[in-house]
């Protein structure tokens, strides 16, 4: 039975219903960029193609469109080097690149005259990073997962509504214990051996593993949409206000995407306003935003493992979306951990390695950016008298500062 529901599953490309009961190596919940890269990284390995990984999400699965659209889509990521490179490894930057947007430089600055420009000549780049439509990421990554050759299983739609997890145990820590039974909306169930969480700010798979977090809830929304400038942008702009930053992000064909973190009573009163009334600039609706939930301490346990914004729950203070080259990096060092587990004999759903060879490395690069993040929010936090005065000062002498200010143009690029 369980032979005949696996060979099921290797059978389709992608499926919208599932056998009663099956097995799977992996199970990946979210079929976002960050659980879609994951799976495309697995696909692209010799090590790990033979592995049965599954990929769920509650939404079809997208595909390019033949030709680049009009900016229309309001949500998008800026995409720095490091994240070009790994979707160049994955055989999708080509189709990418001729809708993806390049900028140059970006300014930061808060309420008062202090601020920091950034120039990518200054550290022997052209570009800082390139602006990019989420939905257009995501379907290249699900075009390649689906193209011929491909191992891995989309299940969209689907739902997982509940998960069984194996005890923590000394053997559960070393070997995985038993397997993680995942439970479907259409009654059917998966057993893996190992679960990731790629399902974003608000993971399920988080809640089902009882991971114990760390912070305070922000109760912030980001409210997004796309101007027409006057002239073609390649600065990436951003101003921290006393209710939260406001980015400008090029975008192409002479538009822009405006990303403005604020709290969620305001977001929603700016969302009620009339167009005319919010700014004669904004020329689309805008969307409700996100809820930003505590961080999690750990990233794994017994057979389960958490990446992307499950991992460290997004950041609406962080220099532009650095959140989606966070979870890209998650992405890739998972891909590898689970490789080497491959060639090595070792259980894929094994806590002491997932914690060796993930966990520890990520939260150590993934914990320097949002403290760096956490330090921008506190340092355009208002102030008033000498305080602003000595913040402004502070940032003009970061500005005159060639060295300094390499060093964090370096951070802000590369995550190094």
């Amino acid at each position: 039975m369980a032979a005949a529901a696996a060979a099921a599953l290797r059978r389709r490309a992608y499926t919208t219903s599932m056998p009663p009961s099956a097995h799977v190596d992996m199970a990946i919940v979210g079929g976002g960029m960050v659980g879609s890269a994951l799976a495309a990284a697995l696909n692209a390995n010799p090590l790990t193609r033979q592995l049965r990984i599954l990929l769920l999400d509650r939404q079809l699965p997208l595909a390019l469109p033949r030709q680049v659209p009009e900016w229309d889509d309001l949500c998008v990521s800026t995409l720095t080097a490091p994240t070009v490179d790994i979707l160049r490894e994955l055989g999708v930057w080509r189709s990418l690149s001729v809708a993806a947007a390049p900028f140059c430089d970006m300014q930061v600055w808060g309420a008062d005259d202090g601020y920091v420009r950034f120039d990518a000549t200054s550290v022997g780049q052209a570009v800082m990073g390139h602006v990019l439509e989420d939905s257009l990421l995501k379907a290249a990554l699900h075009d390649q997962l689906r193209a011929r050759g491909s191992t891995v299983q989309l299940l969209m739609p689907a739902t997982a509504v509940a998960a069984d997890l194996p005890p923590y145990s000394p053997a559960a820590q070393l070997e995985g214990g038993s397997f993680v039974r995942l439970q479907l909306d259409d009654g059917s169930s998966i057993t893996t051996r190992l679960l990731v969480g790629a399902d974003g700010c608000s993971s399920q798979v988080r809640q089902w593993s009882q991971f114990r977090c760390s912070g305070s809830e922000r109760e912030q929304a980001s409210l997004v949409a796309t101007v027409a400038t006057s002239w073609p942008n390649q600065t990436a702009l951003q101003r921290f206000l006393p209710t939260g930053p406001l980015a400008l992000l090029p975008a192409r064909g002479g538009f822009s995407s405006v990303v403005w973190s604020c709290p969620s009573q305001m977001a929603a009163q700016l969302q009620a306003l009339p167009p005319h009334e919010l700014a004669a600039a904004i020329t689309s609706a805008l969307t409700s935003g996100t809820h930003y939930p505590p961080k999690p301490r750990r990233y794994v346990r017994p057979r389960v493992a958490l990446v992307g914004d499950a991992a460290h729950s997004g950041h609406p203070f962080g220099l532009a979306s650095q959140g989606v080259n966070l979870g890209f990096g998650d992405a890739k060092v998972l891909a590898a951990a689970i490789a080497d587990a491959v060639a090595t004999g070792q259980d894929i759903g094994s806590a002491a390695m997932l914690e060796r060879q993930y966990e520890r490395p990520r939260r150590q690069a993934c914990s320097a950016m949002l403290s760096a993040a956490d330090a921008l929010r506190a340092i355009y936090m208002p102030q008033e008298g000498p305080v602003a005065g000595l913040r402004s000062l502070g940032l003009d002498l970061v500005n005159n500062t060639p060295l300094l200010k390499q060093t964090l143009l370096r951070i802000a690029m590369h995550g190094l």
